[in-house]
């Protein structure tokens, strides 16, 4: 943010022309209000830029504070962002927050619906239909193997997937 600041604050630019367009891109975006980094929401007011130390303090008390309900990384993004903050990383910061916080695994909703209806088709004998598939790649153990293939045959009236 050091290049972004200098050129609101001075109109100072880098040599690297690169540098200087993603600088003339994003400065639109960004205000300095008495000495403070601010940035324009889509849908929120200004929000003010803090470092990464101070976003993930306020990523925590959104979390599991006295306003914090152990929601998805998506509405904790939502939340810290209408409270008026914003650090680069503050979706990624949100994501990790909940695969690490024990509550949100432990009483998180377990999908366990078929994405499509399962229907019946009949087999006029045995082995008539097979499926076949690999699956893999296993995680490396020393002697083991990477890949696997299963093989099954469909049963009369057996149930299948339709596609």
């Amino acid at each position: 943010m050091t290049p972004l600041i200098e050129y609101l604050q001075q109109g100072i630019l880098l040599d690297n022309h690169e540098e200087v367009r993603k600088v003339r891109i994003k400065a639109p975006s960004y205000a300095i209000v008495n000495g403070e980094l601010y940035r324009k929401g889509f849908t929120t007011p200004w929000l003010r830029c803090v470092d990464e130390a101070r976003g993930r303090e306020a990523l925590q008390e959104a979390h599991a504070g006295q306003a914090g309900a152990y929601e998805g990384a998506h509405a904790l993004t939502g939340k810290v962002l209408r409270m008026g903050i914003y650090w680069l990383t503050t979706h990624q910061d949100a994501v990790e927050l909940k695969k690490k916080c024990e509550e949100c695994q432990a009483y998180s909703p377990i999908r366990g619906n078929p994405p499509v209806p399962l229907t019946n088709i009949s087999s006029p004998w045995p082995f008539c239909q097979w499926g076949i598939d690999t699956v893999g790649p296993f995680p490396e153990a020393p002697g083991k193997l990477k890949y696997m293939v299963a093989a099954v045959d469909t049963p009369q009236n057996g149930l299948r997937l339709s596609h």
